[in-house]
């Protein structure tokens, strides 16, 4: 081993380091253009490079500064999906209520309405949470081409999963319309 002055050793660099930085650069084709990589020591020495000391805990700050918005994102992105999924069931509810009433045979309203509340109960959706309204009221004096309109409505408080991010009085609603057959 060459000896080697104190600053070099302060600095945190090992005489393997510096011997093998040597040797490559004078015996290897690279020349002077050696990787980093290719400048580590090869022995197994337990000794550490210089820290810096300037950039210690930046990327705790900035994991603090980010992760509130990262999770915000997170939970709104959540929040989104579940409520698309609930308006799709609504849509879904009220085109099996209007299905159900476009039946020749479908005398009565109530038929219409334990057909959205099972569709919605299948869902996930408490039906007493949901407003549904059909128009005609009475299905027994249409005839065959005449048109109905079946429409749910829910307030979207009933529907938060994380928290309030839309206003509490906006409903989410689905209107379908068909004819009688």
């Amino acid at each position: 081993m060459n000896w080697l002055p104190a600053s070099t050793v302060a600095r945190g660099q090992c005489a393997h380091t510096l011997n093998q930085r040597k040797l490559t650069r004078a015996n290897h084709a690279w020349g002077a253009s050696v990787p980093a990589t290719a400048r580590r020591c090869l022995f197994s020495c337990s000794h550490r490079t210089v820290r810096r000391t300037k950039n210690r805990g930046a990327a705790a700050i900035e994991f603090a500064i980010v992760a509130p918005l990262i999770f915000f994102l997170v939970l709104a992105s959540i929040q989104f999906a579940g409520l698309l999924m609930r308006q799709n069931l609504l849509t879904a509810a009220a085109l099996d209520g209007a299905r159900a009433a476009s039946f020749p045979d479908t005398d009565s309203v109530n038929t219409v309405i334990a057909s959205v509340e099972d569709r919605l109960t299948r869902g996930g959706i408490d039906p007493e949470l949901v407003d549904i309204a059909i128009n005609p009221t009475s299905l027994g004096s249409l005839n065959t081409g005449d048109s109905m309109i079946v429409t749910l409505s829910c307030p979207i408080s009933d529907m938060m999963w994380v928290g309030p991010i839309m206003p509490p009085e906006t409903n989410l609603s689905a209107q379908i319309s068909c004819e009688r057959e």
